[in-house]
């Protein structure tokens, strides 16, 4: 793994903070310092992350840790070791806990 160097735009930080690339093979993600988001990540080249210019802030939740799930929960019911548990429905119109319990 190798990772380079911590860089700003032309001398000026980026609303997203400072841009730490790091790369596998042929991974490259950018991990941005605000909100520790990804703004890019391609493999073979190829863009995987619906991300956002270096000189941009991330909109909705791109890029970010949506912890523990990604998703929405239907009914706001999961099952976590053996243990059937009930969230709050964030969208109760929906019938949905949405985005796991951190952003």
């Amino acid at each position: 793994m190798s990772r380079g160097a911590r860089s700003d735009v032309a001398g000026l930080r980026p609303p997203s903070g400072e841009q730490v690339a790091i790369s596998f093979g042929d991974q490259r993600a950018v991990v941005v310092t605000v909100g520790g988001g990804l703004r890019e990540y391609t493999a073979g080249g190829v863009e995987v992350l619906d991300g956002y210019a270096v000189g941009a802030i991330c909109d909705g939740g791109r890029g970010q840790l949506l912890v523990p799930w990604p998703n929405r929960l239907r009914d706001g019911r999961y099952t976590w070791r053996g243990r059937d548990l009930q969230l709050a429905l964030s969208e109760p119109e929906r019938s949905n806990a949405i985005h796991g319990l951190a952003r």
